[in-house]
């Protein structure tokens, strides 16, 4: 961990309206193209809130894909316990 405290390096710029908790999200989690009109975006909101924003018209493509990078993120961030 960080010395900071956080669970990685932060690239933060927005906190929760609703908690005041910090969003931290990576360039690589950001617009990721999982079918030809389908993408997403993933944050982290605290230590332990994912946040997945779809964007597009998704299909069995996209939905097999975000499931699958969501899991790639969350081991990425140390969130799997």
């Amino acid at each position: 961990m960080p010395s900071n405290g956080l669970l990685f390096a932060p690239h933060q710029s927005l906190s929760c309206p609703v908690t005041g908790l910090p969003i931290t999200t990576k360039p690589e989690w950001t617009e990721i193209q999982l079918d030809s009109d389908y993408y997403v975006t993933f944050s982290i909101i605290g230590k332990a809130i994912i946040l997945i924003s779809p964007k597009g018209n998704p299909s069995a493509k996209g939905i097999k894909g975000l499931l699958e990078k969501r899991a790639e993120v969350i081991n990425e961030a140390g969130l799997s316990d």
